[in-house]
């Protein structure tokens, strides 16, 4: 009578079982290539989809007899990260100095959470399916790569303002028209910032991997005129001395000139 194979104290051919590795290649092929080609909703949520599923196999294989508990764990921790309670811890972390992490609040990334019913569901089957033949420990680093490489960001400060001869009303709609093809902006405060005041735009940028986050405060003046101040930029690279200015240009190039036209 065939025996289904036991698993033991942990299962590392998960992390070279098919499922997992074709997650992989999605969650970094999306960050550092898609959305930069295509940067709409979908290759917004892509990677929570296919990060969770990697992310819990990634944890079932060395821990096979929690994998309720991993999944359970996983979940709460997904919706703890993607919710404005978390960013107390994201700041002590980025005040350590050792490398910064950076997220979005977006509630509609929940729905990725159906991705680990399914994690759990494909982690049955690996011991029954043929698996890809070479060390473990290859899928093991470079899925701690796009772990950490999903979130690590550089934050450069910046205080410059700009000024328009049009209301603050007018500005969102040339950004939601004129600039569609290469910024989103959502004009609710952002959850993220200190700021109440702050929003965020997402500028397509050749700058670093694919994107970058401008962090503006915009209001009108007695004069009605609309002034944007550029508070900080987050990207994804490591940090340069020139990163200042040449982030600066760039958003001038593709979004404060472009206003102004």
């Amino acid at each position: 009578m065939h025996k289904e194979k036991a698993y033991p104290s942990n299962n590392t051919s998960i992390l070279n079982s098919y499922g997992f590795i074709i997650a992989l290649s999605i969650l970094l092929l999306n960050d550092f290539i898609l959305k930069n080609l295509y940067g709409n909703w979908l290759t917004g949520k892509l990677s929570d989809f296919a990060g969770l599923f990697a992310f819990s196999l990634f944890f079932i294989a060395f821990f096979p007899k929690r994998k309720q508990t991993v999944l359970y764990a996983t979940g709460i921790l997904f919706i703890f990260w993607k919710s404005p309670f978390s960013q107390p811890c994201i700041n002590f972390w980025n005040n350590l100095s050792i490398f910064s992490i950076h997220r979005v609040v977006d509630y509609t990334d929940l729905f990725a959470l159906l991705m680990l019913p399914l994690a759990g569901l494909y982690s049955k089957t690996v011991p029954k399916v043929p698996e890809l033949k070479f060390n473990p420990i290859l899928p093991m680093l470079v899925a701690c790569f796009a772990f950490v490489a999903t979130s690590y960001h550089s934050n450069v400060m910046v205080d410059k303002t700009y000024t328009y001869p049009f209301s603050k009303d007018s500005l969102e709609t040339l950004i939601n028209t004129r600039l569609i093809d290469s910024v989103y902006a959502n004009f609710k405060p952002d959850s993220m910032a200190t700021n109440p005041d702050t929003i965020r735009l997402t500028v397509l940028s050749g700058f670093c991997f694919n994107d970058l986050d401008a962090y503006v405060s915009i209001f009108e003046t007695r004069e009605k005129n609309v002034q944007v101040k550029l508070l900080s930029i987050i990207h994804r690279c490591p940090a340069k001395k020139r990163d200042s200015s040449r982030l600066i240009e760039e958003l001038e190039r593709t979004v404060f000139n472009q206003l102004r036209r």
